[in-house]
């Protein structure tokens, strides 16, 4: 529901651009270590509460349908009992297309060091998200949009919700959705633990 994503996705899928060739995200962030995000069992893991909204859901959107995944993690902070198994964690996520997405997520970011922006690339120039805005790259030129003056992504959510609600029809954002997100986290989840590419296909489960 972010003006600019969705633009993104008209971009990339539209085939303005040529073909998808990659995506590459990291997201930073330190949360209070007593907070249930630290907590594995109450949060159910790094993957789902903070890799998969930044930006795993957005790129997996414009991407396409997911094939593969193989990731990497680690824990060098907060290594207690019970505390989260991916305190930091990469994944690349293959997709049917034949573009994958290079995504990085950590709990163990230094304060002040700020996230890399998010990069599309395709056959015939690409992406850069900034914040409110993004820098489209085509035919030798930078073209900047920006999203600055859009309504509240959070709002349209939830118009959007209400008015599916309303008319039984689906959202944007279906349930199949949200649990294709779970399944990639739990692909993640299992992929780093046993150092082995994942295959959706085969069906992965909390």
């Amino acid at each position: 529901y972010d003006p600019a994503w969705e633009e993104i996705r008209r971009l990339v899928q539209g085939g303005v651009l040529g073909e998808p060739i990659m995506a590459v995200s990291m997201a930073l962030w330190s949360p209070d270590p007593e907070s249930w995000y630290y907590d594995q069992q109450a949060s159910g893991g790094m993957p789902v509460t903070h890799l998969s909204y930044c930006y795993l859901n957005a790129t997996r959107w414009v991407l396409g349908v997911p094939e593969t995944v193989a990731a990497m993690a680690n824990r060098k902070v907060e290594t207690g009992p019970g505390r989260v198994l991916e305190e930091t964690c990469s994944a690349c996520i293959g997709f049917e297309s034949g573009a994958f997405a290079s995504v990085a997520a950590s709990y163990a970011g230094p304060d002040g060091m700020s996230d890399a922006e998010t990069r599309f690339v395709c056959s015939d120039g690409g992406i850069q998200v900034h914040t409110d805005s993004i820098t489209v790259f085509h035919q030798g030129k930078a073209e900047k949009h920006s999203f600055k003056s859009a309504p509240s992504p959070f709002i349209r959510q939830a118009q959007a919700f209400l008015h599916a609600l309303e008319k039984r029809e689906k959202g944007q954002n279906p349930p199949e959705d949200a649990i294709l997100d779970l399944r990639i986290a739990a692909a993640i989840s299992l992929s780093a633990r046993e150092n082995r590419t994942v295959f959706l296909r085969d069906g992965i489960y909390l």
